[in-house]
């Protein structure tokens, strides 16, 4: 009976030391996976408090922000150099809702994130794409 005791004992210890193991491998995973993710979200943008309305489909928003590229940032991009844009979540009526840029370049992004100063005034945001963890850090 000792020795049951014993051998649940040690067996015991080793599931803990094991499962604080795996618990690290966890945490190590969902820093690199974060990593992925942002380092996936490079050439993208979120524009904010851009209005919209119900029927708002991909090509309106795209056209809109290249609208707001060319006349605020002043800066002049190609029809190819954005890859796409959509507004993200629900519409609601009393709301904006932000719009996603994905650009065909990381450098396209940096340009229009290094111009945005120039919105100042108007009420419209441009911010990197950042994850969720990224986005409570700071």
């Amino acid at each position: 009976m000792k020795r049951d005791v014993n051998q649940l004992k040690e067996e015991r210890s080793m599931l803990v030391d094991e499962l604080e193991v795996v618990r690290k491998l966890v945490t190590v995973a969902r820093v690199e996976l974060n990593e992925l993710n942002q380092y996936s979200r490079r050439c993208n943008v979120r524009v904010f408090r851009v209005r919209d309305n119900s029927s708002e489909r991909r090509e309106k928003s795209t056209e809109l922000v290249r609208s707001i590229i060319k006349n605020k940032l002043k800066l002049n991009l190609a029809d190819s150099d954005i890859d796409k844009a959509r507004p993200l979540g629900k519409f609601r009526a009393s709301a904006d809702r932000a719009i996603r840029v994905r650009f065909n370049s990381h450098s396209t992004a940096e340009q229009v994130l290094f111009k945005r100063r120039a919105l100042e005034g108007t009420g419209i945001t441009i911010a990197e794409d950042l994850t969720k963890s990224r986005t409570l850090k700071k």
